[in-house]
């Protein structure tokens, strides 16, 4: 686990608010998307659904190599190991 600097910031998502407020709401992805990439981390983990789509998809629009992926994800890959692909 790295600390995320501004971790409490939205990532833009906000509900409907990267729907009704695309311009801000990607200016805030970015800002985000920007402290990730500083961590070095590979993977990004999120309990909230709208900023694990709105990281995924902000982070592929600028090519960004990013996974985004839940808690819930990670407890299950500690307890049963990654999947098979």
């Amino acid at each position: 686990m790295v600390p995320l600097v501004e971790c409490d910031m939205c990532c833009g998502a906000a509900g409907t608010y990267n729907l009704t407020q695309p311009k801000m709401a990607t200016e805030l992805a970015a800002r985000k998307l920007d402290h990730i990439a500083r961590t070095g981390a590979s993977v990004c983990v999120t309990g909230n659904v709208g900023c694990a789509m709105q990281i995924q998809s902000e982070a592929a629009a600028r090519g960004q190599v990013l996974r985004v992926v839940h808690p819930v994800q990670l407890l299950h890959q500690a307890v049963f190991g990654p999947p098979i692909s």
